[in-house]
């Protein structure tokens, strides 16, 4: 079973939405298939759409116009980011009555580990999560050198450094996480011991940020185009996950049940809202939880589904492209719990796909209409499919459980409107 995890905003490998591209990764183009378990050959990314050009094309510049717009003005790595690395027995203390000097602080100490002017470099906190963690971007000459990430739990750096280790010797060209730097050597947090990570800043746009900046008027249209794109060029990034990090083995359906349940004690919480916040009726209710018991579980649990590895946390905003629109993942954390001892996939890919597509509901609200949404999700399922060993028809089952547990998720933890998240999971189930 899942640890139930409530949405994070800060993480390890987090990139601020004004980063910008860095080196291009490869992405597949359509039709290749990912060999169960075996290396991945680099081929050319998911061409952008052929034939002629739209009056819109022609007016606005097409993709290439809202590719130059939508990556206008962000800040460049530093074209030697990954000589900057931090190591030995360094230490550094944070203190709660100082925060508003930790940025200030940490410049002095990383600019002696580094070697370089301290008017050279510059700090910027990103935020914290909900854990409580601390996230700073690091910049040398204006350009990015990297994030380090300060966790209060003692082991939290060491957990996150073995996942990047893990996908990196997994040799994924295509499922890329940042790229480790190194940590300071002790740090505490008023007085308690914690632990850091030094990570690249990875290059890019999310694709949450990209959906945001969507325009209106004539540029729109060239811009869905590029939004599309990137989404394929995600899913080809979670199909290789899944398929170069399968065990061999199959989800047993124990599991599954276990799964199921769990899922199913979020909508209880769903109700509990309902009661007191009375955005939709009981019978609405009740046909969400008969299809799911009596339909979409029992699919679920007799599908055969291959034992892998999970992001975890998929959404557009953990998928960072570049100007190219070669995807990228960020904030791997919640990896570690479809892992085993022996760091072996023992999930579902399901899972990723399930969340992606249910979750962008949820970050194109206020930016794209329904049927541009829809258009993005047909986009990265058609992608997803096409590269995956796993049939679509094996997967549905397992993707809408838990596409439908995303949007209990933002129910039950008051994210956003309720009534958009039901909506969604409606639409997801088949009965809107």
């Amino acid at each position: 079973m899942r640890e139930s995890q409530e949405p994070t905003t800060a993480v390890a490998t987090a990139t601020p939405a004004t980063a910008t591209e860095g080196p291009a990764s490869p992405v597949v183009a359509p039709g290749t298939q990912f060999e169960a378990g075996g290396a991945i050959p680099p081929v050319a990314q998911v061409p952008a759409p052929e034939g002629r050009p739209t009056a819109s094309e022609l007016a606005y510049g097409g993709e290439q116009g809202a590719i130059q717009d939508a990556f206008a003005g962000a800040p460049k790595p530093h074209p030697e980011q990954s000589k900057y690395r931090l190591s030995g027995p360094t230490s550094f203390g944070f203190n709660t009555p100082d925060v508003a000097q930790w940025p200030a602080q940490l410049t002095t100490f990383l600019s002696d580990q580094f070697g370089v002017d301290r008017a050279r470099l510059g700090v910027k906190r990103f935020g914290a999560g909900k854990s409580g963690d601390f996230v700073f971007g690091v910049f040398l000459d204006a350009q990015n050198l990297g994030v380090l990430k300060i966790y209060r739990d003692p082991a939290g750096a060491g957990v996150d450094a073995e996942i990047l280790h893990v996908v990196d010797a997994a040799d994924m060209p295509h499922y890329q996480p940042a790229e480790e730097k190194g940590s300071i050597g002790s740090v505490t947090i008023d007085g308690a011991a914690g632990s850091s990570l030094f990570t690249e800043l990875v290059p890019g746009r999310s694709i949450e940020a990209l959906i945001q900046g969507t325009p209106q008027g004539m540029e729109r249209a060239a811009h869905l185009d590029m939004l599309e794109r990137a989404t394929r060029n995600a899913a080809v990034m979670f199909a290789e996950l899944h398929t170069t990090m399968a065990s061999g083995k199959q989800v047993d359906a124990t599991h599954k049940q276990n799964e199921a349940k769990f899922i199913m004690t979020k909508f209880g919480m769903v109700r509990s809202k309902n009661d007191s916040k009375h955005f939709t009726t009981g019978e609405t209710l009740d046909r969400i939880e008969r299809t799911l018991w009596d339909q979409i579980i029992p699919k679920f649990v007799a599908s055969p589904l291959p034992a892998t590895a999970y992001h975890g946390d998929a959404h557009a905003g953990n998928v960072v492209v570049d100007e190219q629109l070669n995807a990228r993942p960020i904030d791997l954390t919640a990896m570690k719990w479809s892992l085993d001892g022996e760091n072996q996939g023992k999930q579902t890919g399901a899972v990723d796909v399930g969340q992606f597509i249910a979750r962008l509901h949820e970050k194109s609200e206020g930016a794209l209409d329904g049927a541009e949404i829809q258009r993005l999700e047909h986009a990265f399922l058609d992608e997803y499919f096409r590269h995956s060993t796993v049939a679509e028809a094996d997967m549905r089952a397992g993707m809408v459980l838990y596409a439908v547990e995303s949007q209990f998720a933002r129910i039950a933890y008051d994210i956003g409107e309720p009534q958009n998240a039901l909506a969604a999971a409606t639409h997801l189930l088949g009965l809107a």
